[in-house]
């Protein structure tokens, strides 16, 4: 089922947790809604749930649409959506096997399917969740992992056309949500319900995504595939916020970007908002794995910089260094490149910047 969000706006007070968002999601696709905290992104969820409504606009007309039909003035149960949420929900006095069976055994005695059909359905998602040993288990029983499975198991139960989960595993711990994460994408792969998952976690929004929608003050920075919000950000909030990167900030100058002691020709720059021919303020971004450490210059736009911290801890080795500007300079280098000979702290390095990306100031 494809949803259709046009001219949403939502105030609480005079805070406006969603300012004007127009939103087309595909049927069967995987979106995340990403944002920091307060960027409107549950708001939106909860809209698209019916458990908000909109604001009425003085001119546009707000619209929240399932496959072209105006779903308004449709009640929460009747709009066929499956919800999740952070804290599990479970009822705590009943089984695994009864929390899933419960959508079914309350639907109206016309739609209610027989004991025998209830009990294949419950078998067959116990299968999908991979969770048929526990179905006599009550949720006090079981790890935060396999909570989260019976909730997303419950809201899949009642066949929902639509599937939103708000911060599905913002309760638990950092590997139990790096195994639920992958094993979502994969349970998607295999029932492609139109699903929609709000996250602060922009790790778990590039991995599990098909596309991933960035959100600020209420307001969407970017739609776009994890790869191109990644590696083409339209802002420079999305460039800070997705990923970590360097800030550098100067002036076009005689269609010279100078930054300090580095200087770039303006036409060679790469970013969003920027005129080549133009002069003023902007900010050149750079990512720590698009900066490689040289003991000389080799042609590539870079700056000196002195080496002030090295961890080696984690995938990468992260090296800190502070330009003569005095500006802090993020460096990820790969552990098999890293070289413990010049790589040291208190030595001055040249940092060539590989691929930068400029916004106007």
């Amino acid at each position: 089922m494809g949803i259709d969000l046009h001219n949403i706006t939502k105030t609480f007070g005079t805070f406006h947790a969603v300012d004007n968002v127009n939103l087309h999601i595909r049927t069967g696709e995987l979106v995340a809604l990403l944002g920091p905290s307060g960027s409107g992104k549950s708001t939106l969820l909860r809209i698209i749930a019916g458990l908000e409504r909109p604001d009425m606009g003085l001119e546009l007309s707000p619209e929240v649409l399932f496959d072209g039909v105006p779903v308004a003035d449709t009640k929460v149960r009747h709009r066929g959506v499956g919800f999740v949420f952070q804290h599990y929900s479970l009822f705590r006095q009943m089984t695994v096997f009864e929390n899933i069976a419960f959508g079914l055994r309350v639907r109206p005695r016309a739609t209610r399917p027989t004991s025998t059909e209830i009990r294949k359905q419950v078998g067959r998602l116990l299968d999908l969740i991979q969770l048929q040993s526990l179905a006599q288990r009550y949720p006090h029983q079981l790890s935060g992992g396999q909570r989260q499975r019976v909730a997303l198991a419950r809201a899949l139960a009642v066949e929902p056309k639509v599937l939103l989960l708000d911060e599905p595993f913002g309760a638990l711990d950092a590997q139990v949500r790096l195994d639920l994460r992958r094993w979502l994408r994969k349970l998607h792969d295999e029932i492609h319900v139109t699903s929609v998952f709000v996250t602060h976690d922009q790790e778990e929004a590039l991995e599990i995504a098909d596309r991933v929608i960035v959100m600020n003050e209420g307001k969407i920075e970017q739609d776009g595939s994890p790869d191109e919000v990644f590696h083409t950000p339209a802002t420079p909030f999305v460039m800070r916020f997705i990923g970590s990167a360097n800030r550098f900030r100067g002036r076009i100058e005689q269609s010279r970007a100078v930054f300090g002691e580095l200087e770039i020709e303006s036409a060679n720059l790469e970013g969003s908002g920027h005129d080549s021919g133009s002069e003023g303020e902007i900010d050149l971004y750079v990512r720590p794995h698009e900066i490689e450490l040289r003991r000389t210059p080799n042609g590539i736009p870079g700056v000196e910089a002195v080496i002030e911290h090295i961890h080696q801890a984690g995938p990468v080795v992260r090296i800190d260094l502070r330009t003569h500007a005095g500006d802090a300079l993020a460096v990820d280098v790969a552990h098999e490149l890293f070289d413990k000979q010049f790589m040291l702290c208190g030595n001055t390095v040249f940092a060539a910047l590989r691929r930068t990306r400029v916004f106007v100031g």
